[in-house]
């Protein structure tokens, strides 16, 4: 049996704001719309040496986000007046 460690992040979780776009076409124009919703987590830079070298654009920024709540792929974190995007559930 695992150890609950559900409440190790408590002291180091902080607000931000996670981003869902969708995108519809009206009268024959793309347009998108961002919805936004606040979550609480631990932001990290990552080091990209640890990441899958294969599958990451090395001109990039990228984060780890920890979490109790759920993120989707595809929906975008701002960290920093900054918006990454959600690649890879982990």
């Amino acid at each position: 049996m695992l150890p609950d460690v559900s409440e190790a992040m408590d002291g180091w979780l902080s607000d931000y704001t996670v981003k869902t776009v969708t995108k519809a076409t009206v009268d024959f124009e793309e347009a998108d719309t961002v919805v936004g919703r606040t979550i609480s987590a631990m932001v990290q830079v990552a080091q990209k040496e640890k990441l899958n070298p294969t599958s990451i654009d090395w001109s990039k920024k990228y984060i780890l986000v920890h979490s109790p709540e759920p993120i989707n792929v595809g929906e975008y974190i701002e960290s920093n007046g900054e918006d990454y995007k959600i690649i890879e559930p982990g």
